[in-house]
């Protein structure tokens, strides 16, 4: 016998037996092919049969469960060495599982997987559904995707290669963080942020281990002034100075005026309702 179950004639033996044999051999050839076997049991154990020089549900390529479960199922597949496509058409709040021996794959309801078995083990070589919110982490290749749409929730975590998105649409309520690792290949390859300062000169060091080539101070609102909400920031350069590992602001005690927010008149702002934050690029 041949692994799907296929009966050998015997040379120069079984000469009135080879017509039949050939019959069901081009039989069991075309499920192994193609055939569907529908599996309608809903819990316990279904025993897919195959016997050898037989077209039987074992002989089909593809293994389908189908009905509501009232409990866990498990398909227990024939001990052969082939290759099975198998569906999960289960419904209903418990597992699905196909064996081969004491080797065992869930499929989850709605998928359709496909498994290699050697006689003794089972293992998984393709998944033919990828249903919405099923990726949770997940690389894309170099170059794979020129457009693309993801959907809400789809993706929790995502490695996108370098060069393989030109056009991406993200829902900016997802975003908390973007990172641009393509500056350290141009002009700008570090920055340093300030935490919030008290409104008045200030020393801070930078950390970027030679002279900023981008430096930048702004006012940032903690209570409401002048019309300006809290956290609206207003850009001032006035004062500011920066040296190979320092950034700092020069602001003296007298009135500092600014524009107010509504009037455009400039004002003197109440320090206290404000912060400072230096920023520097290099």
């Amino acid at each position: 016998m041949s692994s799907p179950g296929l009966q050998l004639p015997t040379t120069a033996l079984d000469t009135e037996l080879w017509h039949t044999q050939l019959e069901v051999s081009k039989l069991i050839m075309d499920a192994a092919l193609s055939g569907t076997n529908v599996i309608t049991a809903t819990s316990g154990t279904a025993t897919v049969a195959s016997a050898d020089d037989t077209n039987d549900a074992g002989k089909a390529i593809r293994q389908q469960t189908s009905g509501a479960l009232t409990a866990d199922l498990t398909v227990d597949l024939p001990a052969k060495s082939r290759l099975w496509i198998l569906t999960n058409g289960n419904s209903g709040a418990f597992t699905t599982t196909f064996k081969v021996g004491a080797s065992t794959l869930v499929v989850s309801q709605g998928r359709t997987v496909a498994a290699y078995s050697d006689g003794t083990t089972l293992t998984p070589i393709g998944d033919f559904t990828i249903a919405a919110g099923s990726i949770l982490t997940t690389m894309l290749a170099d170059l794979a995707v020129t457009t693309a749409k993801l959907a809400a929730g789809a993706v929790t975590t995502a490695k996108i290669a370098d060069a393989n998105v030109t056009q991406v649409k993200l829902d900016p309520a997802a975003i908390t963080a973007i990172v641009n690792t393509a500056l350290a290949a141009g002009p700008i390859t570090a920055g340093y942020v300030s935490p919030p300062q008290a409104f008045g000169s200030c020393t801070l060091t930078h950390g970027l281990g030679s002279m900023p080539t981008i430096i930048r101070m702004e006012f940032v609102c903690i209570s409401a002034d002048l019309n300006y909400s809290v956290n609206d920031r207003v850009p001032s350069n006035s004062g500011l100075w920066a040296n190979s590992t320092q950034i700092g602001a020069a602001i003296s005690g007298s009135p500092y005026a600014i524009a107010d927010k509504s009037s455009g008149n400039v004002v003197n702002l109440n320090k206290p309702s404000w912060n400072i934050v230096l920023t520097a690029f290099k």
